[in-house]
């Protein structure tokens, strides 16, 4: 059941981070889209802090994004190249084209960046700062391998 809880949260969760992408992507509104990014990522983060049994999930949420966000990134590239090819005819129009989309690759890989490190810092840092929630004691990997590393574990 455990599973089937964050797999709906993770669905859920990239959904929405697609929804800040739309406008952290587009280059008028990148810098007043980077606080939503910011704060979602760490809303996200808490949550699978908050969540115990999804602790042992929180790399998931790393490398499931990232490879979701690579397969919309390709998605989007192919459309893309297709734009370009469609205004082939007018040179002066390719040339914007290539260079917006240049531009949007560029905004999409560095909110993807924002979203996992913030997400994985917020994480440890809630989870080294505010400790286990509820007084319970967690097995994920990171906090036993902190505290590990502090001499505690």
């Amino acid at each position: 059941m455990t599973i089937i809880m964050y797999i709906l949260f993770f669905a859920a969760s990239f959904f929405f981070v697609l929804l800040v992408f739309k406008f952290s992507t587009y280059h008028a509104y990148f810098a007043k889209s980077l606080p939503f990014l910011f704060g979602y990522s760490v809303a996200v983060g808490f949550a699978v802090y908050w969540v115990k049994s999804f602790h042992p999930f929180w790399f998931t949420q790393i490398w499931g994004s990232a490879l979701l966000f690579w397969f919309v990134w390709r998605a989007q590239a192919k459309r893309a190249k297709n734009l370009i090819e469609l205004v082939s005819e007018a040179p002066d129009q390719q040339a914007l084209v290539q260079l917006s989309t240049q531009c949007t690759k560029a905004y999409y890989w560095l909110s993807v960046v924002i979203y996992l490190v913030v997400y994985a810092v917020a994480f440890i840092v809630f989870l080294n700062v505010l400790g286990v929630p509820r007084g319970q004691v967690s097995h994920s990997n990171i906090y036993v391998l902190t505290e590990h590393c502090r001499g505690t574990g």
